[in-house]
């Protein structure tokens, strides 16, 4: 194929796949955390209002939506512009994982379809995060161990690291911590697992090792340095400010970016959620109230002014059904029912995405540009 025709067919190619398998994720956001259906059973998609099956043409990627003019054809409620929406961000992410990947010069089909995975399953991850405050161990967990081996097969990915400097020095730096950690036994499986790896320098694995050893590093850095931020939190104000499921999923996306990418990714997201968190808190954000709370746990005036507002009955992950609140009705309902939280997952995910499909762009801003903006900006 001529190097000017796959400037454009690959990422076209890779953004009509991509819409299709958002429609899948649509499927896989609503289904996964909710006990009361599977992502395969039914195997049809539904109205999660009335439970009417979707004709073919009702289901194509972006086309169905318009077709239904935002409403379900049987009880004619508002369907969320969120399906269409995400449908066309795993087309674009997918394009973008193709410029990547697939350049004229150097094909790494293997590498692009782990990203393509990869960036499927950060979006599954950060809206069931973002709509129920979770993170599935059916993500995190096969992520933490798939990526790795992902990255062992095709080191592009992940950008490797000199073993044995890298060995050394690991081991020179965990010399007093270990002490204090007590997990001397943890720590040696993995500096000897390091070694092992040392030992296919200059062998033909020496990519191969390299890559799952910084897809490794990243992992255990990521997952540490989140796990370290949610202790700290916790002690500060005396109750959990993140869940272990962050953990566990900033060690998936750890293992995906390296070490240097996992430090960039958690700086994004902090920055990102300080942003994000007010817009979320005063402006934008959502809240959920199932019908029983809504008729038992709140008095008579906290009814009544909830009922000033609009809202729309959804489907929620227990089964039940009940009240969604958008806009300013949703700060109402957050106070109301003392619902304070504000997902980490989505923020840490952007974060994430934009390493991963930028790594030089993300830290020459991070690193240089930032830090002399603000320079100059204190002169």
């Amino acid at each position: 194929m001529p190097p000017s025709t796959a400037l454009w067919f690959y990422p076209l190619a890779a953004f009509l796949f991509g819409i299709n398998v958002g429609s899948f994720l649509n499927v896989c956001i609503y289904r996964m955390p909710r006990n009361c259906v599977t992502v395969n059973k039914p195997s049809r998609s539904f109205c999660p209002i009335c439970r009417r099956h979707l004709r073919w043409y009702e289901n194509q990627p972006l086309i169905g939506w318009l077709l239904l003019k935002g409403r379900c054809g049987g009880c004619k409620l508002k369907i969320s512009p969120r399906y269409p929406i995400f449908e066309l961000l795993t087309g674009i992410l997918w394009a973008l994982a193709s410029q990547r990947f697939l350049q004229p010069d150097n094909l790494d089909f293997g590498a692009f379809f782990v990203a393509a995975i990869f960036i499927s399953v950060v979006i599954v991850a950060a809206m069931i995060d973002y709509d129920l405050r979770i993170l599935p161990n059916r993500l995190t967990i096969p992520g933490m161990i798939l990526i790795p081996v992902g990255v062992w097969f095709f080191p592009a990915i992940c950008p490797g690291i000199d073993l044995p400097d890298y060995a050394n020095d690991l081991h020179q730096w965990l010399k007093g911590p270990i002490s204090w950690w007590q997990s001397e036994f943890l720590t040696g499986i993995y500096l000897d697992s390091l070694k092992s790896l040392a030992s296919l320098q200059g062998s033909p694995y020496q990519a191969s090792a390299q890559g799952l050893a910084a897809s490794l590093a990243g992992l255990c850095f990521g997952a540490a340095v989140i796990w370290g931020i949610s202790s700290i939190g916790s002690i500060i104000f005396g109750r959990d400010v993140m869940g272990f499921g962050d953990v566990k999923y900033m060690g998936l996306l750890g293992a995906f970016v390296g070490v240097r990418g996992a430090a960039l990714t958690i700086l994004l997201a902090c920055l990102l959620g300080c942003i994000g968190g007010l817009l979320y808190k005063f402006i934008d954000g959502r809240t959920e109230i199932s019908s029983e709370a809504f008729q038992e746990d709140l008095g008579p005036s906290s009814q009544l002014l909830l009922r000033l507002f609009r809202k729309e009955p959804v489907a929620l992950a227990n089964g039940q059904t009940g009240y969604r609140f958008h806009g300013p009705a949703a700060l109402f309902a957050r106070i109301l029912t003392g619902d304070s939280t504000i997902p980490f997952g989505p923020y840490l995910s952007i974060g994430a995405l934009m390493v991963a499909l930028y790594p030089k762009t993300m830290e020459h801003w991070i690193l240089v540009w930032w830090p002399s903006l603000l320079a100059g900006g204190s002169q």
